[in-house]
């Protein structure tokens, strides 16, 4: 927690740490290690501010972006008929003798909400996978580079 503290503060005050990264006091190298490795390619090297933060902004217009297409395409034209169907009550359930007293239709609306949630998780999951994979292929060629 406390590296990634730092990374922000050095990240929003960038004067500081350019002054910090060229600095060769032991104290400050020890924090330095948390925030980047020592063998960084770019050090000493800084992108300006405006460079900064139009690249930030970039990144948090691309996810506002997807979370209201997500939300918008596949969230909100399900809400309406998840309340329709959970107020309908069940009275003659074909099943009950496998599922006794049932007063809701769970097994509809789960049927309706399961393929968001399972294209969700394979998404998820299916990025960590492959940057897992390249990262690692990425390191382990950059560590080769230096040996």
């Amino acid at each position: 927690m406390i590296p990634d503290l730092l990374a922000i503060t050095l990240f929003l005050l960038p004067r500081l740490r350019e002054k910090m990264e060229l600095s060769d006091w032991p104290v400050i190298n020890i924090v330095m290690w948390w925030a980047q490795p020592k063998l960084y390619v770019g050090r000493g090297m800084h992108v300006g501010t405006f460079s900064l933060l139009k690249y930030t902004i970039f990144w948090i217009l691309v996810l506002s972006v997807k979370l209201a297409f997500s939300y918008f395409v596949e969230i909100l034209p399900l809400i309406r008929p998840t309340k329709v169907i959970m107020k309908v009550q069940v009275e003659n359930y074909r099943l009950h003798k496998f599922v006794p007293n049932v007063k809701h239709n769970m097994g509809v609306i789960i049927a309706i909400w399961s393929p968001i949630i399972l294209v969700s998780l394979f998404y998820g999951c299916s990025s960590m996978v492959h940057h897992l994979f390249y990262s690692s292929r990425w390191s382990s060629r950059s560590f080769q580079a230096l040996g």
